[in-house]
């Protein structure tokens, strides 16, 4: 009973930090994607951690739906892979590319230009990124 507790946790629905697995892949970084209603499945974007070759993945997650066979049970599509050789340069660009696939990066944009553009000290060049920022996330 135990074993099936502990795989239960570890492949179901919502997915876990330090806990929920696919392949050979540790979840390290969830963040919410939208909850179940009539037309989708309750879904998260993901982030996960090889921890034998430093190779990290980013990836759509859903829960099955309740209706079903997968009740409960998670599945992953749009698989990002970073298998490069530095496994920090791996979970650099995994983590970035979670925030883009969450859409935080406009944001993030935003406060960035907003941060240089009330420094009046700012180099020309400093304030030319701060507009070319806000003009690429604004479109």
């Amino acid at each position: 009973m135990a074993a099936e507790a502990d795989l239960a946790a570890r492949t179901m629905a919502p997915p876990m930090p330090g806990v929920t697995r696919h392949n050979d892949y540790i979840v390290r970084a969830v963040i919410y994607r939208n909850p179940k209603v009539p037309g989708l499945l309750e879904a998260w974007w993901v982030a996960g951690e090889d921890t034998v070759t430093g190779h990290w993945v980013t990836w759509n997650a859903y829960a099955g739906d309740p209706a079903g066979s997968q009740a409960g049970r998670l599945s992953y599509d749009a698989g990002n892979y970073f298998e490069g050789t530095d496994a920090a340069g791996n979970k650099h660009r995994a983590i970035g590319d979670l925030a883009v696939r969450a859409g935080t990066m406009p944001e993030v944009a935003r406060r960035i230009a907003d941060e240089i553009a009330k420094y009046t000290y700012a180099e020309p060049e400093d304030k030319r990124m701060a507009s070319r920022l806000r003009r690429y996330f604004t479109r």
